[in-house]
């Protein structure tokens, strides 16, 4: 017994029909709820093109209804059913009666919900919080069109409402609103596996976002001035945090969680809190000065909130005098954002882990070698914190003379 799809004789966007063959004269074509452009489907590999958008979870959905058949097939055959005419008539039933074309359906906020429930074991703090930061968006914006989301009726025009919603109402910036649609996506693939019926067209909205845009990092002589700064002993306490960041090029959270049970012979071995991956942190050379700060502390610091670390931080950086002007773009939809500020109000603590990466790479540490110390798996995003000084660069170019 074979299944096969076909497209029906539609000029748009057609239905796909699933046929199950015995034989050249025993075989029979039914509806299934998927429906595809022409375009977009490869008839030969029966499944959607690649270049269609949402791809993944439609050839999921294929691949689920080819099995949800072969099961019946199979049931049926086990119960003594092996003639055509009985068989065929059970995959009727089937259909019909229930089972594959009987999708859940359930408010949005009640299905990601769900999704965090199954969740929960796998995703960290942070992860989940970002999911409960989009199921707010989401009933505000419920609040905003006077209806209840419900995963059934979801299409590509709703969701386009609620990236626009996000994007210009909440006034946020295409990065923002880029990573909520992307948690939003996320969440949606996994409601289709569980049974969800959700139109793929939603998979067609998109949230362009500049991929590389001005970041703010620090010069050697900048950390030399904040080193300097002379600050109060509460202040004291956040810039040595900010420095063994620097030393380290670790984030925030890794930086909080350090305990002396983590550090022996010179060497940091923690798993990071956002990634979860397994860190070794030598302390020789560049990162010894980060051991030094940490034994003023037994290799405990401090425990802050980021938002109060943050403005600390800022108070530190402006008695230290980084007072530069520092001119941003970021943009909103097509809109542009110029941000015109003196430095030590854009420096927060992932400022630390930029530095850390724009100054390896200054001093001509290998790309590699400094993804090691960082723990980045994409070269990628990794050299988005890259920032050769023109200074750097003459340097550079008259060690090359040299040689």
């Amino acid at each position: 017994m074979n299944i096969k799809y076909y497209l029906s004789n539609a000029k748009n966007e057609c239905t796909i029909r699933a046929c199950i063959i015995a034989d050249r004269s025993h075989q029979f074509k039914v509806n299934t709820s998927l429906k595809i452009e022409p375009k977009h489907w490869d008839k030969k590999k029966q499944q959607a093109k690649k270049n269609m958008l949402g791809h993944e979870v439609f050839n999921e959905s294929l691949a689920m209804y080819r099995l949800d058949l072969l099961k019946v097939i199979r049931t049926l055959k086990l119960e003594g059913n092996n003639e055509w005419l009985d068989i065929k008539n059970g995959i009727l039933n089937h259909i019909h009666n229930g089972n594959y074309n009987k999708h859940k359906s359930a408010k949005l906020v009640t299905a990601i919900d769900l999704f965090l429930e199954h969740k929960q074991n796998e995703y960290r703090k942070e992860t989940i919080r970002k999911y409960h930061i989009l199921t707010s968006l989401i009933q505000q914006f419920e609040g905003k069109v006077g209806t209840r989301l419900i995963t059934s009726k979801l299409d590509f025009t709703i969701v386009e409402q609620f990236r626009q919603y996000v994007l210009f109402d909440r006034n946020n910036r295409n990065d923002t609103a880029y990573r909520t649609i992307a948690s939003l996506k996320c969440a949606l693939r996994w409601l289709i596996r569980d049974g969800y019926r959700i139109h793929e067209s939603v998979f067609s909205v998109k949230q362009p976002v500049k991929s590389s845009y001005e970041i703010v990092t620090l010069s050697e002589d900048e950390v030399q001035k904040i080193i300097n700064a002379s600050v109060v002993p509460v202040q004291q306490k956040i810039k040595d945090c900010f420095l063994f960041m620097i030393y380290t090029g670790q984030r925030f959270s890794d930086m909080q969680q350090l305990s002396p049970d983590q550090v022996k012979n010179h060497l940091w071995v923690f798993r990071s809190t956002k990634t979860d991956k397994l860190m070794h942190i030598p302390f020789v050379g560049w990162t010894a000065e980060a051991e030094i700060i940490a034994k003023k502390y037994n290799y405990r610091f401090p425990q802050y909130t980021s938002q109060y670390f943050n403005r600390a931080l800022k108070l530190i950086c402006r008695n230290a005098g980084l007072d530069t002007r520092v001119r941003l773009t970021r943009y909103q939809g097509s809109k542009e954002i110029i941000i015109d500020k003196p430095k030590h109000q854009l420096i927060s603590s992932h400022t630390a882990r930029r530095t850390a990466v724009s100054l390896l790479l200054a001093k001509g540490v290998p790309p590699t070698v400094v993804m090691k110390l960082t723990g980045h798996t994409d070269i990628k995003t990794m050299m988005k914190y890259e920032r050769t000084t023109t200074e750097a660069l003459e340097r550079s170019l008259l060690e090359i003379s040299k040689l």
